[in-house]
């Protein structure tokens, strides 16, 4: 399911979002470090998804969403 444009506070600031994606099923990221470009430390993936909101390219984007199909 996809939602066009959802607005939240997010430390006092207005974070827009669009295009948002719902995914099937979950999936276990630390199974897909090595496909993510976007984590650097492969280690220390955990690191890349703390605070609340990361921001991923979108063919990152798009493996994650293949995987949770």
């Amino acid at each position: 399911m996809k939602i066009k444009i959802h607005k939240f506070l997010h430390e006092n600031k207005i974070i827009e979002l669009k295009l948002l994606t719902f995914f099937n099923k979950s999936i276990h990221i630390r199974d897909h470090i090595e496909n993510l470009d976007f984590i650097k430390n492969k280690e220390k993936y955990g690191l890349y998804f703390q605070g609340g909101i990361c921001k991923i390219d979108e063919k990152a984007h798009n493996y994650i969403v293949s995987c949770s199909n």
